[in-house]
């Protein structure tokens, strides 16, 4: 992509249901704080979250409407990540990646595929399942 040159200094990203399987083109943007890949219709095509594997500045990380989103592997590395929003990601049924995030604060899940009888016992207390509208504001 042409445009990533002029966002190489940006902290925030926002795209709207990208089309993408993964998001390995963005993998050099290590210095984002905020990505919003929130799906507005539902139709993102999201699969592979490797492509931020080596974010540790990133802090805020919108998903809603990532239908295809099974696995959350690649955010290992996101050690500064503090909210992340997986509302209606229905094929996401596990979350254990999540539990080596120090800093995690806020997990919202409702319409996801994790149930709360599965979810790790230790992220029970951050994780939300009653939220439709979170504010991800960037």
């Amino acid at each position: 992509m042409k445009g990533l040159k002029s966002i190489k200094g940006s902290t925030d990203l926002v795209i709207d249901g990208t089309q993408s399987e993964n998001l390995d083109i963005f993998s050099g943007l290590t210095q984002l704080e905020r990505i919003n890949l929130r799906s507005s219709n539902g139709s993102s095509k999201l699969k592979d979250l490797s492509g931020l594997s080596k974010m540790k500045e990133l802090y805020r990380l919108d998903l809603k409407g990532s239908t295809e989103l099974g696995t959350l592997h690649g955010l290992e590395g996101c050690k500064s990540l503090k909210k992340i929003n997986l509302i209606n990601c229905k094929k996401l049924k596990n979350i254990d990646t999540l539990l080596g995030l120090p800093d995690l604060e806020q997990i919202f899940l409702r319409g996801s595929g994790v149930k709360r009888d599965s979810c790790p016992v230790q992220l029970l207390h951050i994780a939300d399942w009653r939220s439709t509208s979170v504010s991800f504001e960037i």
